[in-house]
């Protein structure tokens, strides 16, 4: 069971780290939406401005990791080892620049992956907070995920396919983090990545 005791800052600490999960849900959209308005006026690629962003992340997770911080809303054993944030900065580059352009703005299927990620990570931790029954918990993370996937292929072109092969990958990929020393964040993005890209390439071949 997570507890907001975990975290540096305590309550304010919890919150803290679950807004950080939630504002990741923008990476998307800037990416998508507004990447190539920002190429040119940085005179830029876009991957570059997302290679250089994951950049400037790793150099002051290694300055943080040499002094062995522990920021506001960290884990006090995140003194020693990869941030779930920059375990997340990976696999946000991973699926940004390793997954085709499709559908509308070419994010139908970028954009789920990374909301998978963004808003129901937080939702089933909140939910095993409260201790409660893993069932229900399931069901809930399995429903929102299916509210995303369904929404993005309406309004993007997501593959309806793909709303129910994706979501049970995304909720056992957040299980096997628990077994695993790799972080959620990676596991809830990378695995149902793979998945999504064997999909894609079937279709495509």
């Amino acid at each position: 069971m997570e507890s907001t005791y975990n975290h540096k800052g305590g309550t304010c600490g919890h919150i803290v780290r679950r807004l950080i999960h939630i504002c990741m849900g923008i990476i998307p959209w800037l990416y998508y939406w507004r990447g190539h308005a920002l190429s040119q006026y940085f005179k830029i690629p876009r991957y570059e401005i997302v290679l250089l962003a994951v950049l400037l992340i790793f150099i002051f997770e290694f300055i943080r990791l040499h002094k062995h911080w522990v920021l506001l809303g960290q884990r006090s054993y995140e003194a020693n080892t990869l941030s779930a944030v920059a375990w997340g900065s990976i696999g946000i580059v991973i699926v940004l620049l390793g997954t085709p352009e499709f559908g509308v703005k070419g994010a139908a299927l970028g954009l789920p992956l990374i909301w998978s990620l963004s808003f129901v990570d937080p939702l089933l931790g909140e939910l095993r907070l409260r201790q409660m029954n893993p069932i229900v918990q399931v069901c809930i993370g399995w429903l929102v995920l299916l509210i995303i996937w369904g929404l993005t292929s309406f309004y993007l072109g997501t593959p309806i396919l793909l709303t129910i092969i994706i979501p049970p990958i995304i909720l056992l990929a957040e299980r096997l983090a628990m077994l695993v020393r790799i972080d959620d964040n990676f596991l809830m993005l990378v695995i149902p990545w793979v998945f999504v890209l064997l999909f894609y390439y079937y279709l495509a071949g």
